[in-house]
């Protein structure tokens, strides 16, 4: 009997949830997405400012290296902008010292493009500024008189040859001494945002953009004047050059050159509506607080930047804005207080800011943090008070394994349509790989038809300077003059471009489960200290089906070391064992389980994240889930009965006979297709999209009920371990398709991610 073709039948005057400004994208400055990337400023450290709060290694010299036998010193005395009081005093006693910067690992100059030297000095001296290829060969040169008192100056420079490996060189042509400060080089023309970056960002096109962060918000001293100060906006208005040089917490300086009037600029660039994030009195890093009744200045803070990006210029903000060259309003919608806020503080101070926003700007959305788990405590703790202060959305983040986002596409299946919905505004799954991107497309079926619940997600993180990595995977990888759109981007893209304005109802048969696994959790159990001094006790599994116990005695554990403990081969156990900490590390302890290799394993940190946490994670093919969080920090000097219980797949860790952690490590019911489907109301296409994340290509008809339908079936496809590359670039290939009779059978490629568009006939004719 011959066996049916797999049908996808679309209801195409059916009517599903609306999808809003769904996709969108989230801008961090980590990687050195700002300084060394998004933002065209060319030189590192260009105003003398880098410290060693920044990062051990730098100091005002950094980026900055003497020749010619010149005195490169540095003075916080008699400069020109008291919040960046540090400048560059260069001495030599005969022509030809100077100093020259490389910019981030050398600068890339093409060859005839004008640039633009901007920088202020004083002293009686005649300067040469020249720009350099790697051999130090001049490339572009201007002189300069300057005076002896502190002025701006400006020079154009055109290269005569092209160079990725460019520097900028001061050059002092007759002894003498002379200030620098405030400097600035840039491609003429180009605005503040490097052209190549902001183009592969306009390709996206989200419909919002978070910014400024991430834990680059909250992370840092509550102070807004501290050198390390967590994250204020109105430290970033004003000339770049008297900007603060602040902290960036992950470990380098950001001179704050894009600050919010460029993100808000940025926004009306791309298109889209702004979504910014504010701190909201509490640090979880530092675990510094604000108290309650001092929080009038966070308060206002937000209540301003309100007024800063809505009001008019007769008000005090609004007036800042426009004297910045914007009177229109930025007609700001979105507001989020707080990011991956946990504990107990973060509620009431939530409450403080958003009850002053409501009671002065009822229409402003506001976004209450979930923290940075999938599930757990901290999670369930941010939805309660994000329902019980009217929170509009609620901001959900995680980075997975792509085989928790196979098990989990359906994750928001059951959640309620009421408010808050769900704003993802952080996810990713380790790696960059085909399987990772089609992996992550099959989850965002999944967030189109939970479009009842999710309102808005966007990728993270961004970009990524590749000679500046803090974090990996990233959505677009960049040097001095390439972009590296991975192929994970080119799915955010074709989700975003092809985004729907409503869902349309589907149905499929034939299309099932084309793999399951479900096996008990099995495997290894070992415990390891990690710089942790302790005493182990009383260690025994006990089988859960009749009750049988296995001792395996105690043992004392020392830093960085492991111990197993056996061989769990019980479906439905107990592993349990005595702790106390008796020095070493403010750390705890890791007890691995159901682990075959290092790349495969489970785990439950016990005092985990600076000893805030007890966590289970999954760990598959080398990438880690957290599934389950909650508060809890080990005592030194304590003894704690430790019980890790395992029921299949079901997992609880309890402390001292306290429930810590509940979870189910879900394995995936892989499918043939993961499907979603909508139409675009301006033109009545029908839009299909097609995930297909297993290694041989599935066939399958779309039914769409009958008439004649033309369009494009656009292909993601690449080897299931394929990864974009500088040098190699799969890109999403279109052709043009119809549907006689309302159907169209075709091929879905292995492991590939496909888009279909379609309008019907007449609709096309008409058009014409």
């Amino acid at each position: 009997m011959k066996k049916e073709t797999p049908v996808i039948s679309v209801d195409t005057g059916g009517k599903g949830p609306s999808m809003g400004n769904f996709y969108g994208i989230f801008f961090e400055d980590l990687n050195h997405a700002a300084d060394g990337g998004l933002y065209a400023q060319m030189l590192q450290n260009p105003s003398f400012e880098f410290d060693g709060v920044d990062n051990p290694g730098y100091d005002h010299s950094t980026g900055w290296t003497a020749f010619g036998g010149a005195d490169l010193r540095f003075r916080d005395k008699g400069g020109l902008f008291g919040k960046n009081p540090w400048y560059a005093d260069i001495a030599a006693n005969e022509a030809g010292g100077g100093v020259r910067n490389m910019g981030f690992g050398g600068m890339y100059f093409e060859k005839g493009k004008d640039y633009v030297l901007t920088f202020f000095a004083k002293g009686s001296v005649r300067l040469a500024v020249a720009l350099e290829n790697g051999e130090g060969d001049t490339l572009a040169r201007g002189e300069l008189a300057i005076t002896d008192d502190w002025a701006r100056y400006e020079l154009t420079l055109a290269p005569s040859e092209e160079t990725v490996k460019g520097a900028l060189s001061v050059t002092l042509l007759e002894g003498g001494r002379i200030g620098l400060d405030g400097m600035a080089l840039m491609p003429a023309g180009d605005g503040v945002y490097r052209r190549d970056l902001l183009e592969a960002l306009k390709e996206l096109k989200p419909r919002f953009m978070r910014f400024p962060g991430g834990c680059l918000v909250h992370d840092g001293s509550l102070d807004p004047e501290a050198r390390d100060s967590c994250y204020c906006w109105k430290n970033t208005l004003g000339a770049p050059e008297a900007r603060p040089s602040r902290r960036n917490n992950w470990g380098y300086n950001q001179t704050l050159g894009l600050g919010y009037y460029e993100y808000f600029m940025l926004c009306e660039e791309l298109g889209c509506e702004p979504l910014p994030v504010l701190p909201a009195g509490w640090n979880p890093h530092r675990r510094a607080v604000c108290p309650e009744y001092d929080m009038g200045r966070w308060i206002q803070d937000a209540l301003d930047l309100v007024e800063f990006a809505n009001g008019g210029t007769d008000t005090v903000w609004g007036k800042v804005r426009g004297e910045l060259g914007h009177p229109a309003p930025f007609k700001l919608k979105y507001l989020a207080i707080g990011n991956e806020e946990v504990g107990e503080e973060f509620p009431p101070r939530y409450k403080l800011i958003a009850g002053a926003v409501k009671e002065k700007y009822p229409k402003i959305k506001l976004i209450h943090s979930a923290g940075p788990f999938p599930g757990g405590s901290e999670y369930k703790r941010g939805w309660a008070a994000a329902r019980a202060t009217g929170a509009e959305l609620i901001d959900e983040h995680y980075y997975t394994s792509p085989q928790w986002m196979l098990a989990n596409v359906d994750r928001y299946a059951k959640f309620s349509s009421r408010k808050p919905k769900v704003f993802l505004g952080e996810y990713a799954s380790w790696g960059s790989t085909m399987f990772n991107a089609a992996a992550e497309a099959a989850y965002m079926t999944g967030l189109e038809n939970s479009a009842h619940a999710v309102a808005m997600a966007c990728y993270a993180p961004l970009l990524c300077n590749v000679g500046y990595k803090n974090w990996s995977p990233d959505l677009i990888y960049f040097d001095n003059h390439r972009v590296l759109r991975t192929l994970n981007y080119y799915v955010q893209k074709l989700f975003a471009e092809n985004q729907p304005d409503f869902l349309l109802p589907f149905k499929t048969e034939g299309i099932g489960v084309a793999e399951a696994v479900h096996m008990p959790v099995l495997g290894l159990a070992e415990i390891a200290g990690g710089g942790v001094e302790g005493r182990i006790s009383d260690a025994r599994v006990i089988n859960l089906d009749n009750g049988d116990t296995v001792s395996l005695g105690g043992f004392e554990l020392a830093p960085d070391t492991r111990r197993a403990l056996s061989e769990i081969n019980l479906p439905n156990c107990e592993i349990r064992f005595r702790f106390v900490r008796t020095g070493g590390a403010d750390k705890g302890i890791v007890l691995e389980f159901g682990k075959k290799d290092e790349r495969n394993r489970l785990y439950w940190d016990i005092g985990g994240w600076q000893n805030q946490d007890s966590a289970i994670s999954s760990v598959i093919d080398g990438r880690g889930t957290c599934l389950d969080q909650h508060i809890f920090s080990l005592k030194t000097g304590r003894e704690y009965d430790l019980c890790l219980r395992i029921q299949g797949r079901k997992i609880t860790a309890l402390v001292d006979g306290e429930v810590m952690n509940v979870c189910e490590d879900k394995q995936p019911d892989v499918r043939d297709l993961y499907v979603t489907a909508g139409m675009i109301k301006a033109t009545g296409e029908v839009v299909i999209k097609a995930v297909n994340v297993n290694e041989k290509k599935f066939r399958a008809g779309i039914n769409l009920g009958g008439g004649g339908w033309k369009g494009t079936a656009t292909v993601l496809s690449a080897g299931r371990d394929e990864e974009n590359t500088f040098e190699r670039e799969t890109v999403p290939v279109t052709e043009e398709i119809s549907a006689a009779r309302g159907t169209v059978t075709r091929d879905f490629p292995a492991v590939s991610v496909t888009v279909i568009r379609l309008s019907q006939l007449r609709q096309v004719q008409q058009k014409a």
